[in-house]
């Protein structure tokens, strides 16, 4: 089974997991002591280029009566997560009863600084909908499996192993097989971790040329707003501007 990346199929699956029984859980709700019961499922979405793909699945899921947990990048190139479109996108992803949480790299921290993290989710929690749980971009085993004091870690021992781990990372065709294996077993617990932007139908073609419109046009928008006087004939105008809201 190959998957098709598109948004009717992700809806077709969440309701053949539903189903068959299984219980979507929060991250944040699930307590340490607390005895997982039969057939739950930790639904998760690591947003690392499309936020408006993001609010997509968010209402997508909504409706479903599902609530997942979206993990937004600090330091991403891909958008700006203090721009007013993308907190808007975080806070009506919260309104609707998801978990926000920040996408950490654990570049950023030593082996000493992962008890700041929690300090770091205050900060970021004065401006932003974040709640008090984290997943790491492109994690390493030095945070698989780690507890952090104040702080949920989706790869923490009670969200992850690699059993029943699944993910379509970078656009991978063999997910499917694992899952089904997975749910034709009934196993007791299973995080899936999808990325919203590999599921609007585009090629990686056009993910990558409808990005790179989107940030031009954020920067010139930015330009204009903050240097207009100094730069604004070289600026494009805005009756020119691309703007890409595809991604």
């Amino acid at each position: 089974m190959r998957p098709t990346y598109t948004i009717s199929e992700y809806q077709h699956l969440l309701m053949e997991i539903k189903r068959r029984g299984y219980r979507f859980l929060l991250f944040n709700g699930f307590g340490v002591r607390q005895k997982p019961k039969k057939k739950i499922v930790f639904l998760r979405h690591d947003v690392d280029i499309s936020p408006s793909m993001a609010l997509k699945f968010g209402s997508i899921e909504k409706k479903m009566e599902i609530r997942s947990s979206f993990f937004f990048q600090i330091d991403a190139e891909t958008y700006t997560i203090f721009s007013e479109e993308v907190m808007h996108i975080m806070r009506r992803l919260k309104k609707m009863g998801h978990t926000i949480g920040l996408h950490l790299n654990e570049l950023m921290f030593d082996s000493k600084s992962f008890e700041k993290i929690p300090d770091l989710i205050t900060v970021f929690a004065a401006l932003l909908p974040i709640d008090p749980v984290v997943s790491f971009h492109r994690p390493s085993k030095r945070v698989l499996q780690k507890s952090i004091k104040g702080a949920a870690n989706a790869y923490e021992r009670k969200f992850f192993d690699y059993e029943n781990y699944v993910s379509d990372s970078a656009r991978n065709m063999s997910w499917p097989k694992k899952l089904y294996t997975l749910l034709d077993a009934e196993h007791p617990k299973i995080q899936l971790l999808f990325h919203p932007v590999w599921w609007d139908g585009q090629s990686p073609k056009n993910i990558v040329k409808n990005l790179q419109k989107r940030r031009a046009g954020e920067l010139n928008n930015y330009l204009e707003a903050n240097f207009n006087k100094a730069l604004g004939k070289y600026i494009p105008k805005a009756s020119t501007r691309v703007r890409d809201r595809s991604i």
